[in-house]
């Protein structure tokens, strides 16, 4: 979701003479240069799952392949009892514990946005001896005012794609019933499954990327990526304030547009990849589960 599209320049010259009519012998002959400019865009390193393990790899040895593995528990674990306190407090005073747990979300990915930056910053950066917490208190009040528009908005694109397909399969059309026909099940299955891609690509990649790329631009100074990443997005970022409300949205706002079309589409297929790459799994582990189950 960092990775900018790299282009190498490629310039060549050439020589040619021109003929000028009238002139002495001395200055008939005046040499032009041409000049032709072809610029290269290279390949990214993410396009292609094996080169992204190999570039872990050859930046973090074996283990490089679960960097970022203790911070997503430990963000898992303070973002869950979060939730859990919110949604108690809320459920005990309006009495509406589903409600509770919704808002209660929602407020847990904006407090703990700070512990989610450092979990990206884990993951993209190159390998550093600072510990968890020494990540966390370089940051300060203006970088969480800042991630939590991202944060906010990721949290409701993601409780929109997920609830919003289940509420259509449970609540539009007829009531489910044991004596309703699988056909109509299935039919009611599969446009609820659309419904869930489309709000994946449609909403919840946009907040994620963008939650993402803003999170990686606040590495300090003198800690780099382990792939090309512009943490000013083009410059658009450069003379921004984020002491003002305005210069986070257009913080937010550049995030996502520095994300251009190329690598959306990158990262669209990568996550048919890993959908088909899970699907081969759970085949083969159906696969010999139910062998096994047959023959006993």
């Amino acid at each position: 979701m960092i990775e900018d599209r790299q282009t190498t320049v490629v310039e060549t010259r050439s020589l040619s003479v021109d003929e000028k009519e009238g002139s002495d012998a001395s200055m008939d002959k005046a040499r032009l240069v041409d000049v032709e400019v072809m610029v290269i865009n290279e390949t990214p390193l993410t396009s292609s799952i094996r080169k992204t393990i190999r570039h872990l790899v050859s930046v973090g040895g074996f283990r490089a392949r679960w960097r970022g593995l203790g911070c997503a528990l430990i963000y898992n674990l303070v973002h869950s009892l979060t939730v859990n306190f919110i949604a108690v407090f809320i459920a005990a005073f309006t009495g509406l514990p589903v409600v509770g747990r919704i808002f209660a979300n929602i407020a847990a990915s904006v407090l703990c946005a700070r512990i989610h930056m450092v979990w990206t910053h884990t993951v993209v950066s190159e390998p550093s001896p600072l510990t968890w917490a020494q990540r966390l208190s370089q940051t300060d009040r203006n970088t969480w005012r800042a991630l939590a528009l991202p944060s906010f908005v990721h949290s409701i694109a993601e409780l929109a794609t997920y609830g919003l397909p289940l509420a259509m399969f449970l609540f539009v059309g007829p009531e489910i019933t044991n004596e309703m026909d699988n056909e109509y099940l299935l039919v009611r299955g599969a446009m609820s499954l659309l419904a869930f891609v489309m709000l994946n690509v449609l909403i919840l990649l946009p907040a994620t990327v963008t939650r993402t790329r803003i999170e990686a631009s606040f590495l300090p100074e003198d800690t780099n990526t382990i792939v090309p990443f512009d943490r000013t997005f083009n410059g658009a970022t450069e003379m921004l304030s984020l002491d003002t409300r305005a210069g986070r949205k257009t913080l937010f706002v550049e995030a996502w547009r520095s994300f251009d079309m190329a690598s959306r589409v990158r990262l669209v297929k990568f996550y048919v990849k890993e959908a088909a790459l899970e699907l081969f799994f759970l085949v083969l582990a159906a696969i010999a589960i139910g062998s096994q189950v047959f023959v006993m």
